[in-house]
C-alpha cells in the first residue's frame, strides 16, 4: 500500500500516545484518509509517482484539535441559527478543531473539513481561559471560556503562564483526552490506523506552541488526510 500524503522532515512529531513518545526529524504517511506508518528515517519505501510529499522542515506536527462539549448559540430565526452555526464552525474549523462534539444534535455531520458529532456526558473536567486551578488528568480543554474566542489558544497561554501547566498536558487536553472521553477510537493520537487529522505549526516545540496567545504560527490543516488549509490539495 503507497502512501497518498506523506509530510517529511518534521522537527518535532507529538503523537500523544500512551507513552508520549515524541518523534524527531520524522515522517508521518497517510493513504487517504488513515495514517499507515510513523517513524524516522528512509520513507521512499512508502511513495509512488502519485504520492504528494510535504516538508515540514523546522515544524512541528501535532494531532488535530477535539472541542468535546461546544454549545451551539440559539438564534429567533432558523436562517439566522444556521448562519451563526456555519460562522462558528468555521472560526472553529480556522483554530485547528476539526473535530467538534456538541449537545446540538442539529448539526450532526461529516465533511471534508470538520465532523460534528453529538458529544456523550461530559465524564471528566473540563478547563478554559480563565479557570483558578487546574484539575487532575486527564481533563479536557474547552474553547467556551470568556470572549468565545472559538480557539484552544488563548485557553492554552493563559493556563501555561499562570497556572504553569504542563505544555503535554495541554496538548493532550485537546486531543488525546477528549478522545478518550467521547469514545472516539480513530483520532486523538497520531499512530498507524488512525486517522489522518493533523495539525502543522512553524515552532520549534510547544513550549514555543503555548507560549503564545494566538495561532499564527499555524502553518497547515490536514484532514482525513488531505490538506484542506491554506488551499485544499487534492491527492
Amino acid at each position: 500500500m503507497y502512501a497518498t500524503l506523506v509530510i517529511k522532515n518534521i522537527r518535532n512529531l507529538y503523537t500523544c500516545d500512551a507513552h508520549d513518545t515524541v518523534l524527531h526529524n520524522a515522517f508521518v504517511a497517510m493513504h487517504h484518509e488513515w495514517i499507515i506508518a510513523v517513524g524516522t528515517g528512509d520513507f521512499r519505501h512508502l511513495t509512488d509517482d502519485a504520492t504528494r510529499v510535504l516538508d515540514a522542515a523546522g515544524e512541528i506536527v501535532v494531532p488535530a484539535f477535539i472541542e468535546s462539549c461546544y454549545t451551539m448559540p440559539e438564534e429567533s430565526s432558523w436562517s439566522g441559527m444556521l448562519r451563526h452555526e456555519h460562522d462558528i464552525l468555521w472560526k472553529l474549523q480556522s483554530g485547528g478543531i476539526l473535530t467538534v462534539m456538541t449537545k446540538a444534535g442539529r448539526v450532526q455531520q461529516r465533511t471534508l473539513k470538520q465532523d460534528v458529532f453529538r458529544s456523550r456526558p461530559q465524564t471528566v473536567a473540563q478547563v478554559a481561559f480563565g479557570a483558578r486551578k487546574l484539575p487532575e488528568r486527564p481533563f479536557v480543554l474547552s474553547c467556551q471560556g470568556p470572549g468565545q474566542t472559538c480557539s484552544f489558544q488563548p485557553a492554552a497561554f493563559y493556563l501555561r503562564q499562570m497556572l504553569k501547566a504542563d505544555a503535554m498536558d495541554l496538548l493532550k487536553a485537546m486531543t488525546l483526552w477528549p478522545a478518550q472521553a467521547q469514545g472516539l477510537k480513530d483520532r486523538g493520537v497520531i499512530e498507524r490506523g488512525k486517522l489522518g487529522d493533523l495539525l502543522v505549526f512553524r515552532v520549534p516545540d510547544l513550549d514555543a506552541l503555548f507560549d503564545q496567545p494566538d495561532l499564527g504560527s499555524l502553518r497547515r490543516i490536514v484532514k482525513n488526510g488531505i490538506p484542506v488549509w491554506p488551499q485544499i490539495i487534492r491527492c
